[in-house]
């Protein structure tokens, strides 16, 4: 795909007015019959499933709703997921300080610590 500058628009709409002009004097133009038309969508499109029939304003808004839904359920585990982190952050604080207040009242007291050997 060429990038059209704005500038080089009016250029462009002119050589695609010659080449449809140079096209229609070479050949003519045919108009297909209504019956090889609708005979030819219903080969190539089929028929129409219940999607199909509804719109693209109603698919838009099947996608749309599902993508609100697992927005909803991400947000959910990931907010559940932080809450148990913290709740664990906090467990090991408290056992680091446990364990700290013990070895230093293990070290503190010598006599303690021979008396009970």
């Amino acid at each position: 795909m060429k990038f059209r500058l704005p500038w080089g628009k009016n250029k462009n709409e002119e050589e695609i007015s010659s080449m449809e002009a140079l096209l229609e004097s070479v050949y003519t133009p045919v108009t297909a019959r209504p019956a090889f038309v609708d005979e030819l969508r219903n080969k190539l499109v089929g028929v129409r499933g219940p999607l199909g029939v509804a719109g693209r304003s109603t698919l838009e808004f099947i996608l749309l709703i599902g993508g609100a839904l697992i927005g909803l359920l991400l947000f959910v585990a990931g907010a559940v997921r932080a809450v148990l982190a913290f709740i664990a952050g906090i467990k090991l604080i408290g056992g680091k300080r446990e364990e700290k207040a013990k070895s230093k009242k293990s070290t503190s007291s010598p006599q303690s610590a021979a008396s009970e050997k």
